[in-house]
C-alpha cells in the first residue's frame, strides 16, 4: 500500500514599525468638514515587511473627515500594499508612544486577513481626546504610531517514499552561528586583534556585511590585499565579538545591555542597522533616573536622531528629573549641555502654564 507524507513548515516574521507624524495639531484642526466638505484627508506612512517568503508589503493610514464615521473620529488603518498571499494569518498591535515613549495600545487583533473588510485591521479615535492630551499623546506636536506586526507563513509540501521525517530545516543564520564558532578554532584569512585578545574571519563575509571593517586591511595598488592582519584601538573584546556576532547572523544577544558600547561601535564601522537597533534600545531605557546620562551620551556622540527626544523628556517630566540625584551632578558637570535643556525650559508651556520657577532658575 502506498504511503503518502506530507510536512507543514510554520514561519514566524515579526517587525516593529514606527510612524512619526510632525505638526499633527494643524492636521487634525485644520482639516475639517467646516472647510473641507465631502473631502477626506489621508496620510500613508512608509512602506515596511515582516520579511516573510509571501512578500508582504504593508504601510499605516490615518483618514479624517471620513464619509462613513463622525466628524470627531480619526482613522488608523493597516493597509497592504501591492499584491502577494491575503490569505495569511498576521497579528497586529497598534500604539501610540507617550511623551515617556511608553506604548499605549490602541488596537490588537490575531486573525486571518481578509482584503474584503476594508476595516477589519482599523481603529477609530477621537480627534478631541488627541488634541486634549497632546501634551502626553503628541509630545512636540509629533505623533509616533507603533506597530508590532507578525505574519505566520504557513506552507505544505509532499514527501517522496524516499524521504523520512528528520528535524526542522536549519535556517541560513544558523549556519553562520555555528560558521563563527568554528572560525575561532579553524583556519582563517584574516586576523584581528582587539586589545589582548585575537578573533578570525573570512575577507569574503567581511567584504559582504561590513564593508568599512573590510578596508581597514591594508591593500595593493592593484587592489589586492596584503596582510590579513589589523588591529582595532578603543574597542573592548567583549564588543567586537558582539559586533562578529552581528555581521554573522545580524542578531544582538542582551542589546538592552550593551547598546551604548554597541552605538560606539557601530559608528565607527558603519553598520547603519546596528546602530538604528542600538538608538531603539537607548530610547527603550529612558526614564527620570537616566534621562541625564543619556542626555550627555547623545551630546557627546552627536546622536541628533535622539538628542532632542531626551531634551523634551526632561522638560516634561522636570517636576520627577530635577530631585534626582544624577541629574544635580549632570547639571554641575556639564553646563554647556544643561543650556539645551535652559532653552526648553523657557520655551516649552504645558496646557498653557509654565513650569515651577525652581525649574528654569
Amino acid at each position: 500500500m502506498a504511503v503518502k507524507r506530507s510536512i507543514t513548515d510554520v514561519s514566524k516574521h515579526t517587525c516593529h514599525f514606527e510612524w512619526r507624524i510632525s505638526d499633527i495639531s494643524s492636521y487634525l484642526e485644520n482639516f475639517h468638514n467646516d472647510l473641507y466638505p465631502d473631502k477626506q484627508q489621508e496620510l500613508r506612512s512608509a512602506t515596511f515587511t515582516s520579511g516573510s517568503a509571501v512578500g508582504d508589503k504593508w504601510c499605516l493610514r490615518m483618514a479624517i473627515n471620513y464619509a462613513l464615521f463622525d466628524d470627531d473620529d480619526v482613522l488608523i488603518q493597516l493597509e497592504p500594499v501591492g499584491e502577494f498571499d491575503f490569505g495569511v494569518k498576521i497579528k497586529l498591535t497598534l500604539f501610540i508612544l507617550d511623551n515617556e515613549y511608553l506604548k499605549k495600545p490602541i488596537f490588537d487583533r490575531n486573525t486571518v486577513f481578509d482584503i474584503r473588510d476594508e476595516f477589519n485591521y482599523a481603529v477609530l479615535m477621537s480627534k478631541n481626546e488627541l488634541l486634549q492630551n497632546k501634551n502626553k499623546l503628541m509630545f512636540n506636536d509629533t505623533l509616533i504610531i507603533g506597530a508590532e506586526l507578525t505574519l505566520f507563513d504557513i506552507t505544505s509540501s509532499w514527501l517522496n517514499d524516499a524521504m523520512s521525517f528528520g528535524p526542522k530545516c536549519r535556517r541560513i543564520t544558523d549556519d553562520y552561528k555555528d560558521f563563527l564558532k568554528k572560525e575561532q578554532d579553524t583556519d582563517t584569512d584574516v586576523i584581528i586583534k582587539v586589545d589582548d585578545k585575537i578573533f578570525k574571519a573570512h575577507r569574503a563575509i567581511l567584504m559582504a556585511r561590513c564593508p568599512d571593517l573590510f578596508k581597514l586591511f591594508p591593500t595593493r595598488k592593484d587592489g589586492s590585499q596584503v596582510e590579513g592582519r589589523i588591529t582595532i584601538p578603543d574597542m573592548d573584546p567583549g564588543t567586537f565579538y558582539t559586533i562578529l556576532q552581528f555581521i554573522h547572523t545580524d542578531e544582538v544577544k542582551d542589546l538592552d545591555d550593551n547598546a551604548e558600547n554597541l552605538l560606539n561601535a557601530a559608528n565607527k564601522l558603519k553598520l547603519k542597522k546596528l546602530r538604528q537597533m542600538c538608538l531603539q534600545s537607548l530610547l527603550k531605557s529612558l526614564t527620570c533616573q537616566s534621562a541625564p546620562r543619556l542626555l550627555k551620551f547623545a551630546y557627546d556622540y552627536n546622536l541628533s536622531e535622539i538628542l532632542d527626544f531626551i531634551a523634551n523628556y526632561i522638560v516634561s517630566n522636570a517636576d520627577e528629573v530635577i530631585d534626582t540625584p544624577e541629574y544635580k551632578t549632570f547639571t554641575e558637570l556639564n553646563p554647556s549641555i544643561s543650556y539645551i535643556l535652559f532653552e526648553k525650559f523657557i520655551t516649552f508651556k504645558v496646557d498653557g502654564s509654565a513650569f515651577k520657577n525652581d525649574t528654569a532658575s
